[in-house]
This record gives C-alpha cells, structure tokens and sequence, in this order.
C-alpha cells in the first residue's frame, strides 16, 4: 500500500510525537516499529531521523531492562527502513539478549539485508537460544547466497552450530551457485 502525501506527512507527524514518548513509554517504541513498515521509501531518512531522537529520548528511561527493550523495538524499526548504522549501533547497546526476543524476527529479516555480514554477526553472540542463533546465521547465510555472494554466505554458514541446519544451509548454497553458473563457488 502507497500512502499519499498527506498521509505520509501525518504518519511522520504521528511519529515524531511518538519520539518524544520513548524516554517512558514503550508503546511509543512499538508504535514507531509499526510506523517503519509502511513509511514511503522516499521518506525512509527523515524517518531515520525521528528514530534517533527516538533513541536519545530511550536513552533516558532508568531502568536497564526496559532501556533495551526499547533499544531493541528502535533498532528493528530502523532496520525496517535500511538504516543499517543506527540498527547496529542499537544493538551494541543491548547486552541482555532477552530485550531482543520480542523484535528478533523482524530484526533476522532485516538485518539478512545487509551487506556488513561481520557486524550482523556481531549480533549472534547476543542470542543465547542455539535454535534462534541458528536460525538468524541461517537468514544472513541464505540472504548473502541470493545476492550470488557465495564465499560469504559459506562463511557465515560455517557458523550455524547444528549439523543438519548448517548442512541444508551449504546444499542450497552450492545449488544458488550452481544455478548461477558460478560452480567455482561450489
């Protein structure tokens, strides 16, 4: 769905009144998540913008598990609108992985996008449940093998600890390559 002008404008009004709310409520945060799925393209750095005073408004709240919490609901909403920087960046600042559970797959998708593997990897250590932490190297591994970067994407699939997982991961990586005619890569 493409919003028109003025409802683009009033979803960034909306949003940046919901900035302001981020130093002590996290619906505030989860209403700027929801606002990151449908903000237009062409808007997505203004939005970027209010995600950061967002962040510096969340940056107040006293209480550290909330804090990240909040972190975590900021750095999927700017992983929704490509701001690739101000997600990891959020993410450094999250040192309890429990904060990140309730974004994780939002955060997988998006994340899987990028080009800064190592620093998307970074995250990784911050996932205590194998399952998850599979299943998020799988993502970044299947996304890298799609955009035909094959040694990165063995690379990072090298770092799924469950046989089976990590072997799936490697077959559909040789088959990408091979479909691509890049069979060096195999």
């Amino acid at each position: 769905q493409t919003l028109q002008k003025a409802e683009a404008d009033k979803l960034l009004a909306e949003a940046k009144n919901n900035a302001l709310y981020c130093s002590f409520n996290l619906s505030a945060a989860e209403s700027l998540l929801e606002k990151a799925k449908i903000v237009p393209q062409q808007r997505r750095a203004e939005f970027s913008k209010i995600l950061r005073t967002a962040t510096e408004q969340a940056d107040k709240i006293s209480v550290v598990s909330l804090k990240e919490k909040a972190f975590a609901i900021l750095a999927a909403a700017a992983a929704q609108v490509g701001d690739e920087s101000l997600t990891l960046e959020l993410l450094a600042k999250i040192k309890t992985p429990e904060s990140l559970e309730k974004v994780f797959v939002t955060l997988a998708a998006n994340l899987a996008k990028t080009r800064n593997y190592a620093a998307a990897l970074g995250t990784v250590a911050k996932i205590k449940n194998p399952q998850t932490r599979d299943e998020f190297v799988k993502t970044l591994s299947e996304n890298a093998a799609q955009n035909g970067r094959f040694d990165t994407a063995t690379e990072v699939a090298r770092q799924i600890s469950a046989l089976a997982v990590r072997n799936d991961v490697m077959a559909k990586i040789a088959v990408l390559a091979h479909d691509s005619g890049n069979g060096a890569a195999c």
